[in-house]
């Protein structure tokens, strides 16, 4: 009775110590869980939200110049500070390499397409003309290129000085700006700025042949027709605007020297009758006066009578022609 007693007392002390242990494995495992997903949470919030990889220019990239894998560089932003174009896959990266940028690309900007010219548009100067538009270039004086320190990129409005072709214009020279906000595309067979060292270098060669430099302009073709003519016909002159300054003022009438001066509006002058050279035969304005020219000899005499016949004005003589 007393050996029945005692397994039975074993049994359940074994039954409890099994279960004891199945409580405390599956309260560790939980423990342990928990643990596990802190610890993700936290090296989450470590790393920040998620980021997108995108390309920057790892150096100033001048207009002109074809992409090179050392120019682009991967750089990781966050989805709310770029848009979706911004983002290339490896295919495109790729594709990127060897395209020509259209405008400077600064250290640290974002690759954009629109900042690259077409792909199979080339290298070099026809590369950065956007379709439709024509490239032009003009000679200007040292002035105009203001004293060297017009660059590639910047924009210009175009002024021309030129005799008019209508001799009834009140002047002999007329100013007035033709073309408005034109990007520089060269200077010289330059695409680039220039370093110090390259402009003294450039400004001593044109000093020694005196040579006057050449610009070439972004232009329609409507504009370009313009400006051969201009460039044939008169001065032209180029004025530097601002890089985000592109407004197009409203244009107002030609510049004189009377209108700059503020001496007398510029006008345009009606030519004077012509004096008849005839004599005229015309009966007097009075229906009821006759006039007869008696001629003697050289001599002329022109005398007028009533319808009675009697002498109403005094001979006007003259010498015969």
């Amino acid at each position: 009775m007393a050996t029945r007693q005692q397994t039975g007392g074993r049994s359940k002390a074994t039954l409890f110590l099994v279960l004891a242990f199945v409580v405390a494995s599956l309260t560790a495992y939980a423990v342990w869980l928990a643990i596990a997903e802190m610890q993700d949470k936290v090296a989450k919030a470590q790393e920040g939200p998620d980021r997108v990889r995108v390309l920057v220019a790892a150096r100033d990239i001048y207009m002109g110049e074809a992409l090179s894998e050392v120019d682009l560089q991967p750089v990781a932003l966050l989805p709310d500070m770029i848009y979706p174009e911004m983002v290339y896959t490896e295919e495109q990266v790729q594709e990127l390499l060897n395209r020509t940028a259209r405008e400077r690309i600064l250290q640290g900007e974002i690759i954009r397409e629109e900042r690259l010219a077409d792909a199979d548009a080339g290298v070099g100067l026809n590369a950065l003309i956007p379709r439709g538009m024509r490239a032009m270039a003009i000679e200007v004086d040292p002035q105009s290129s203001l004293a060297g320190l017009l660059q590639p990129g910047n924009r210009v409005d175009v002024i021309v000085t030129i005799r008019p072709d209508d001799r009834n214009i009140q002047a002999k020279w007329v100013t007035k700006t033709i073309l408005q906000d034109k990007r520089v595309l060269a200077i010289g067979d330059r695409l680039k700025p220039r370093s110090a060292a390259e402009k003294a270098e450039e400004d001593k060669s044109r000093r020694n042949r005196r040579t006057r430099p050449f610009v070439t302009l972004e232009l329609t073709l409507e504009e370009s027709e313009s400006l051969a003519l201009a460039r044939s016909r008169g001065d032209l002159h180029l004025v530097l605007r601002s890089d985000v300054d592109n407004v197009q003022l409203e244009r107002g009438e030609a510049v004189t020297t009377n209108s700059m001066m503020d001496l007398k509006p510029a006008g345009i002058r009606t030519a004077a009758a012509p004096r008849s050279t005839q004599r005229s035969t015309k009966p007097a304005e009075n229906p009821s006066v006759n006039t007869a020219e008696v001629i003697e000899g050289s001599t002329t005499t022109t005398m007028q009578f009533d319808k009675d016949g009697n002498r109403v004005e005094a001979p006007k003589s003259g010498r015969r022609r």
